[in-house]
């Protein structure tokens, strides 16, 4: 059960990866090299975008923008004019924690982005 977030990430990797390639044109590629090159740009797009996001998304877990979201939930509560949920920032930062995922999407990411690199090596060995 832990493992699905981790394959869900991949398949959305590969979707992108997949997306990439036909925009970058499967028929302009003439040689191998084309192929490896439009398969290592394919693979650095997924890559970035899923380890950005993971990123951003295990960082927000650790509780990194506790200060931003209780400042900004406060300012609106005070706009609507109702209470706020949590009266003091101490409240805030001490109410129950949910489990969060996003170092799950890191890891194919970082994937993603070892396999750009290896693409990447192979065109350069082919070109030469």
């Amino acid at each position: 059960m832990k493992h699905i977030p981790r394959i869900i990430a991949t398949i959305c990797g590969a979707v992108i990866m997949g997306l990439s390639l036909l925009w970058q044109g499967t028929d302009n590629a003439e040689t191998s090299a084309d192929w490896f090159r439009m398969l290592s740009n394919s693979a650095l797009l997924a890559g970035v975008i899923l380890a950005g996001i993971g990123a951003l998304a295990w960082v927000s877990d650790e509780h990194f923008f506790d200060g931003i979201r209780y400042a900004a939930s406060s300012l609106f509560s005070h706009l609507r004019g109702k209470p706020k949920r949590y009266a003091t920032y101490y409240d805030y930062i001490h109410r129950e924690k949910e489990k969060g995922g996003g170092f799950s999407m890191v890891v194919p990411g970082l994937i993603f982005l070892a396999l750009a690199v290896a693409l990447t090596a192979i065109y350069y060995t082919i070109n030469e």
